[in-house]
């Protein structure tokens, strides 16, 4: 017990701001140790996730919202670096009302400079994007940038703290408490798994366009190359996110969100001891998990409650002298008569563009109704008579006249036909010829193209669109490739069961038949760091067509790679 407060006085009194250079300078060695105890000894033994009861996960079904697994996913700890979710989660409230840009310029403060590590370094008064700053809390966990964003929204990083508790608890995080931007160890700073988890989906559901920030393995800034310290990413499929965190008195925590074809789980893990036990435990957590999920979205996405305008001191005063205002009968009818006057904190949303519906006429009505556009067409006549009869028929000259005014009424005048005797002649005969024979768009198109051979080219009758009838919900792949017999395969996943890798493999097949029809699918066992798992593969492609259909796949959201045994 001395020796572990003898090496970390040093860091209680920096925690505690203490001047450690000057009290070193001043103690011996048992006075330093004295004081390291009397100094840091309450706040040690007093933090709510101490050595003993630092470990907590948790497992949730995202389709249906149930909750796989458990333990102690209701007991406090420190977040550490998952704060930053709920920093982002702000960045994306202010873009959303306007007041941010990813092109905002953030300034590095002094106060924000000092942060301990891990920290990008940016010197006070630069600017860096809020683009830069974005991906740099998701990569690098940038304590600096952190305090930056927080004063740069809310003025100082404590009344930002106050702003993310209030968002959080809207949120449905009821157990949890932020007193700052980046998640360094402070006592009233503590979450839970389960509000870690709600965190994450509502990052997915209120923000679907920015959540793939969290599956960024590196960042570039000014020559350096910042990788994520979330290794899942690399190392395990469909991870799609979403954060780490470590300090001393946390371990180490991960957030993670993993898709596996239509199955979804969010899974927290606190108070890890090395970063590979955190890892192989979220693996095991998510790998357990999978046989359990369900493949059906049951779960309703929550409303997105936003965060109601502060009203300004004018229109405050407004509302509070109305309030206050005695009510009788003469100033309720004259306020019914007065026009309202009422202060709108926001712009109305624009109404949405009503159905065309004739003017009625009535009493009030202008003596000009409103007329919809008549758009006319010019075409060429045809006749379907026969040549002889259509020889003998003789058509007027046609006459241009001004158009009439909008309050006359348009005229149609309906075609009679009349014997050929009867009909005077007042002009030339004008004699009609014979259109062209029905034909399809096909061979139409490909006249005006020049061609001779109108079916050369085109798709099969069997494949192509009926114009009469309903559109096929499948499309043919871009790249449609030919089953040709080679000695590559294609791997789409790695499954815990060989029920699951065989049902797996059906599943894309029955998706993406046109690219994987007459390709065999292959389910093989393999040991992976002691666990047996089931790899599915398509084999029986030449190297070009796998290359190919692997590209088909991965557009399709269809993870794989080529392979060769």
């Amino acid at each position: 017990m001395v020796q572990v407060f003898h090496k970390n006085w040093r860091w209680c009194l920096t925690v505690l701001r203490v001047p450690t250079a000057r009290i070193s300078s001043l103690a011996t060695p048992s006075l330093s140790l004295m004081l390291a105890i009397l100094v840091c000894g309450g706040a040690l033994g007093a933090s709510p996730a101490s050595a003993a009861n630092k470990k907590a996960a948790m497992v949730l079904d995202a389709n249906t919202g149930k909750v796989l697994y458990s333990r102690n996913g209701d007991a406090r700890r420190y977040p550490a670096s998952l704060t930053k979710m709920m920093t982002l989660y702000m960045v994306f409230d202010e873009i959303k009302a306007g007041r941010l840009s990813f092109k905002t310029p953030i300034r590095m403060t002094k106060s924000a400079a000092k942060r301990p590590p891990s920290k990008l370094g940016i010197k006070p008064g630069r600017t860096i994007l809020l683009k830069h700053a974005v991906r740099a809390l998701v990569t690098k966990s940038a304590n600096d940038v952190a305090s930056a964003v927080a004063e740069h929204i809310a003025g100082s990083e404590a009344a930002f703290a106050r702003r993310m508790t209030r968002r959080a608890r809207s949120l449905g995080m009821s157990s949890t408490t932020f007193k700052n931007a980046s998640g360094l160890t402070h006592d009233g700073q503590v979450t839970t798994a389960r509000d870690m988890i709600t965190l994450a989906l509502r990052l997915q559901d209120d923000y679907p366009q920015h959540f793939y920030l969290f599956s960024t393995r590196a960042f570039n800034y000014h020559g350096k190359t910042y990788r994520n310290h979330n290794t899942l990413l690399r190392s395990m499929r469909g991870v799609n996110g979403i954060k780490t965190g470590y300090t001393r008195a946390s371990g180490f925590n991960l957030v993670t969100s993993m898709r596996h074809g239509k199955k979804h789980l969010v899974a927290a893990v606190f108070g890890g001891k090395t970063a590979r036990a955190r890892n192989a435990r979220m693996r095991s957590l998510l790998y357990s998990g999978m046989r359990k999920a369900s493949t059906r979205k049951t779960r309703k996405r929550a409303p997105m409650l936003l965060a109601k305008p502060t009203l300004t001191p004018r229109a405050s005063k407004q509302r509070v002298a109305a309030r206050s205002a005695p009510t009788s009968k003469r100033t309720t009818r004259s306020k019914q008569r007065s026009p309202k006057r009422t202060v709108i904190s926001e712009p109305p949303a624009s109404p949405a563009p009503l159905p065309f519906r004739p003017a009625k006429t009535a009493k009030t009505a202008p003596s000009r109704p409103a007329q919809p556009r008549v758009a006319m067409a010019r075409v060429r006549p045809v006749s379907v008579l026969a040549p002889q009869r259509a020889a003998r028929t003789q058509l007027a000259p046609v006459t241009t006249a001004a158009p009439p005014s909008p309050p006359t009424p348009v005229r149609f005048a309906r075609a009679t036909t009349t014997p050929p005797a009867r009909l005077k002649q007042t002009g030339p005969v004008v004699t009609i010829k014979r259109g062209r024979r029905p034909s399809t768009l096909n061979q139409q198109a490909a006249r005006l193209a020049n061609q001779r051979n109108y079916g050369e080219g085109l798709a099969p009758a069997s494949t192509r669109w009926n114009l009469n009838g309903p559109r096929s919900n499948r499309t043919a792949p871009r790249h449609a490739v030919q089953p040709q017999n080679g000695p590559y395969q294609i791997q789409i996943g790695a499954l815990p069961s060989a029920a699951l890798a065989e049902q797996h493999a059906r599943d894309v097949r029955a998706r993406m038949s046109g690219v994987l029809n007459g390709y065999r699918p292959l389910t093989m066992p393999v040991m992976v760091r002691g666990k047996k798992l089931w790899r599915v593969r398509f084999a029986g492609f030449a190297s070009s067509q796998a290359s190919k259909t692997c590209n088909e796949l991965r557009r399709n959201n269809i993870d794989c790679f080529v392979a060769q045994p």
